[in-house]
């Protein structure tokens, strides 16, 4: 199975698509995997134009799972994604995430902008003070609850996909979520970004 060791994290990453096309990397959401891009018939779309390259993200589908909220800071998240490109020989890559995944774009863009072609974000913004407090505290007295309160509170379908979220580590999703709310804007730093980015 293909596993990239970051300083003694593993991360799971699939690729798809055409190798010798430009390097896409899809960077899911919360409580999602690189499954989901499978799911929603992105790679089915996507894979004849580009060599997709899809990580799960540390706490989630089959990477390592942690505790410590600090283990999610961006930049732990940023490292990922490097070792993934190092381990396959590749410098830069488009870049497209959403939800969590496009914070996770935003992080990239500031602390590993030469990674970066094209950098597309989807239903994510990178202005930390406009997260609602109440949302994320909500969220993080679901997943105290555990990982079946939490995806019938929001409703997750169909059923495959909420099979598959049920078997999330709610303590790893819970520690994420407590970085989250401890995340800086990026808007500042973003300003001396110089590379095409579309927002979605």
């Amino acid at each position: 199975m293909p596993f990239v060791d970051n300083q003694g994290v593993q991360i799971y990453y699939q690729e798809d698509g055409d190798p010798e096309k430009p390097a896409l990397v899809l960077s899911h959401w919360f409580m999602g995997s690189y499954q989901t891009w499978y799911d929603i018939g992105w790679v089915r779309v996507l894979s004849p134009h580009f060599r997709l390259i899809m990580i799960d993200h540390r706490g989630y589908g089959k990477s390592t799972k942690l505790y410590d909220p600090e283990d999610y800071h961006p930049t732990r998240h940023v490292s990922d994604i490097e070792a993934v490109l190092d381990h396959l020989d590749i410098d830069q890559v488009h870049f497209f995430g959403y939800s969590m995944g496009g914070r996770i774009g935003f992080a990239m863009a500031v602390y590993a902008p030469h990674r970066l072609d094209r950098l597309i974000i989807g239903g994510m913004h990178p202005y930390a003070s406009e997260f609602v407090p109440t949302d994320l505290d909500e969220r993080v007295e679901l997943l105290k609850q555990g990982m079946e309160v939490t995806l019938t509170t929001y409703g997750i379908g169909p059923e495959k996909v909420f099979n598959r979220m049920l078997g999330n580590d709610s303590q790893a999703l819970l520690a994420d979520t407590l970085q989250t709310k401890r995340w800086e804007d990026l808007d500042g730093l973003l300003k001396t970004y110089d590379r095409p980015v579309l927002l979605l």
